[in-house]
Formats: structure tokens, C-alpha cells, sequence
């Protein structure tokens, strides 16, 4: 048994330490080790967001990311911050790791590095009264009073249109108690987010949206440092999410979202 478990070591050594990045970011074998994230517990930030991010320990993105975590054999240690300042505290590189993450974000999109392997793709969806307009395009959100939550990203198309007025809110549930009141004609929510509010509020069978037709939609990822390690962190992290994806347990951790 000891020289079984001597020998498994030994070959865990080596597979590790046979693996370095090449200027794509794909992890090659070769002689050179990897760059050293076992070291220490990398610091991933995060924000928080109703279902998804409810604490460091609930969470269906928290699931998700500490799976991926044992999986990938790294400690990690996950920073919930105001969603502004755990993007911020990321570019200012104080964190390896930012999720759920958004090309939006980025200002200059060399700062950071995504995973090949996307998380999802967010939907934001138009959220309305029963017996109202039914909103699915950006154009018929012209001319109206828009709910929209802080902190939060929106596709450029739809914040930076100046025939939109805004009404920031600090929640998806405050955005849904105006809206119920009268004082807002919609609000722009994340599917996923925007009906856990609903379900929350208990207000599913007084408002409506279109699950067909999304006001816009953008990749979601994880998104690592331009370094060698940030290099080498995003494309093990999306190794072990394609496995995941693979072998079914992706979709049992986000099919939390639909029960």
C-alpha cells in the first residue's frame, strides 16, 4: 500500500508539473511546470445575486465554482463584494478571478482574460404588467419609464440610448414593487434573476415577459488576470466546465434555477 500511494504521487507530480501555457493559452505538455496556483488560496470575486450568489456558501454559481475548484484541485477563496467594487477590486488585479463575468465590464478587454468555455448566455428580459405591452424589442422601451437595478451590467444599446428614462432601483424585487405600483411602464432583469424576484414577491401572476424574444444577450464567464497564472487559470477552469458539461453535472447544479 505505502508504494502504491508512493507511486500515486509520483504520477500526480508529474502530471501537473509535465503541463505549461503557450502563447494561445492552451495548456501543452512540457518540460517547464505550470505556474504555481496551488501555492495559495486564489481570491475570486463575485457579487450578489438572488438564486445565484446568495453567500460564500449558497449559490448556484457558488456551487458551480467550488465544484469546479475540487475538481481543478486549486483552494480558492471567494470575495463578495458590491458588484461595482468586485469589478473594480479584479482590474485593479487584488483578485485572480471575477464571476460571473461580462465583456462588459472591461473597458480595455486586454486586461482580462475569459474562459473558452462560457458559464451561460444571460438573457435580459423585459418584464411588464398582465393586460400591458408585451416589450421584446430596445424600441419599444423608447418613450418609457425603465426599471433597472445598480450595479448590474446592460448591453450598451439599451443604457446608452438616450430615448430610455431610467429608474435605478438597488434589487430586482424593488424594481418588481415599483413596477406592481405603477410608477415604473418596465423593468430590464436577467431571466434567471428577474423571475426568482417574481417568485419572491409573489407577483407571477401579475406580471408577464417574453422568453422568446430577450431585449439583448451576452456571454457569461469567468474571467482571470492577463498573466501567465491568469492564463493557465482560465483554461484549466475551462477544462473542468466542458467536463462538467460533459458529464451531465453541469446542468444538475443550473437546473437549480428552474425548480
Amino acid at each position: 500500500m505505502i508504494k502504491f500511494l508512493s507511486f500515486l504521487l509520483i504520477f500526480i507530480s508529474v502530471s501537473i508539473n509535465s503541463h505549461s501555457l503557450q502563447g494561445d493559452g492552451k495548456v501543452v505538455a512540457n518540460e517547464k511546470s505550470s505556474p504555481a496556483i496551488n501555492e495559495k488560496a486564489l481570491i475570486i470575486n463575485t457579487f450578489l445575486i438572488p438564486l445565484m450568489v446568495e453567500s460564500k456558501t449558497k449559490g448556484i454559481f457558488i456551487d458551480l465554482t467550488r465544484e469546479l475548484a475540487k475538481r481543478a484541485g486549486i483552494n480558492i477563496d471567494i470575495n463578495i463584494l458590491p458588484a461595482k467594487r468586485a469589478i473594480n477590486d479584479f482590474n485593479l488585479g487584488n483578485a485572480d478571478a471575477l464571476f460571473p463575468a461580462l465583456n462588459a465590464f472591461f473597458p480595455d478587454k486586454k486586461s482580462f482574460l475569459p474562459t473558452e468555455e462560457i458559464i451561460y448566455i444571460k438573457r435580459d428580459i423585459a418584464f411588464t404588467l398582465k393586460g400591458q405591452e408585451l416589450i421584446e424589442t430596445i424600441a419599444q422601451l423608447e418613450g418609457k419609464k425603465i426599471g433597472i437595478t445598480r450595479g448590474y451590467a446592460y448591453a450598451d444599446e439599451v443604457i446608452n440610448n438616450p430615448n430610455i428614462d431610467f429608474f435605478m432601483t438597488n434589487s430586482d424585487e424593488y424594481s418588481a414593487k415599483m413596477l406592481k405600483a405603477g410608477h415604473i411602464d418596465a423593468f430590464i432583469a436577467e431571466e434567471i434573476s428577474g423571475l426568482t424576484a417574481l417568485k419572491r414577491m409573489k407577483l407571477k401572476n401579475e406580471i408577464q415577459y417574453s422568453s422568446k424574444r430577450p431585449i439583448s444577450e451576452s456571454d457569461v464567464f469567468y474571467a482571470t488576470q492577463a498573466t501567465e497564472q491568469g492564463r493557465y487559470l482560465a483554461e484549466l477552469l475551462s477544462q473542468q466546465l466542458a467536463l462538467m458539461k460533459k458529464d451531465g453535472s453541469f446542468n444538475r447544479i443550473m437546473s437549480q434555477a428552474h425548480n
